[in-house]
C-alpha cells in the first residue's frame, strides 16, 4: 500500500509541474516591480570519511554542490579539504558537484570535506485560484525535461489502481488544477511517512 500512495503522489507531482512551469501567475511580486520576498540561509555541509585501512582501489567522493536559479541566489561558497577536487556538472540534469579523488594514503587514514556557503531564497508563488489557471486546458510541456516526467516508468505506472484512484477523486474536475488539487487532497489525507520493510 505504501508504494501505492507513493505512485499516487507521483502522478500529482507529474500534474502540477508542468501546469505551474507553463501557466505562471500574471502578477507575481516580480512582475508587478515588488521585490519578492527573500530569506537568507547558511549552511555548513561536513562529510567524514572514515579510515580504510585497506583500500581495494581507488576512492571516488562527489558532493551536490548548491545552485543558483531564478529564486536563489548562492554566494560564498567555500570548500575545505585537504584534498584537491575539481567541480562539474551532471551533463544529463546540470546539477552541480565536486569531485574529490583521494590518494590512498588519505584514504587509509579518513578524511574530512567541509562546505559553507550562503543561500538567498526568494518566493516563488503561483496564483493558482486565478482565472487564467481555472479555466486553463492542460498545457503542452515547452521543457523536454518536463514531459519526461509525464511519463510512466517502472516505479510510477500510469495505468491499473492508479488511473482508477485518479479517475475516482477526479470525477467532475474540467480543469487539470481542479484533477491536481483534489489527488493532492487525497494523497494528504491518506499517506502516511513510513519506512518500514525491504527495499
Amino acid at each position: 500500500m505504501t508504494r501505492f500512495r507513493f505512485a499516487l503522489s507521483l502522478v500529482l507531482v507529474f500534474i502540477m509541474v508542468p501546469l505551474i512551469a507553463v501557466l505562471r501567475s500574471p502578477a507575481t511580486a516580480t512582475e508587478t516591480g515588488q521585490a519578492a520576498p527573500a530569506r537568507s540561509f547558511e549552511f555548513t555541509y561536513q562529510v567524514h570519511v572514515p579510515a580504510n585501512a585497506d583500500p581495494a582501489g581507488p576512492t571516488h567522493l562527489w558532493i551536490p554542490l548548491p545552485q543558483a536559479d531564478d529564486y536563489q541566489d548562492v554566494c560564498g561558497l567555500h570548500i575545505d579539504s585537504l584534498m584537491s577536487h575539481v567541480q562539474g556538472h551532471d551533463p544529463e540534469y546540470g546539477n552541480a558537484f565536486a569531485a574529490f579523488t583521494p590518494t590512498m594514503q588519505q584514504s587509509a587514514a579518513g578524511f574530512d570535506v567541509r562546505l559553507q556557503f550562503t543561500a538567498v531564497r526568494r518566493e516563488h508563488k503561483v496564483a493558482l485560484e486565478s482565472a487564467a489557471l481555472q479555466n486553463a486546458a492542460t498545457p503542452a510541456p515547452r521543457d523536454a525535461n518536463l514531459q519526461r516526467y509525464l511519463e510512466p516508468d517502472k516505479l510510477v505506472p500510469l495505468n491499473g489502481a492508479i488511473a482508477d484512484l485518479a479517475r475516482e477523486h477526479t470525477a467532475g474536475d474540467a480543469t487539470p488544477i481542479q484533477k491536481a488539487r483534489h489527488i493532492y487532497d487525497y494523497v494528504l489525507a491518506t499517506m502516511r511517512y513510513d519506512k518500514s520493510g525491504e527495499g
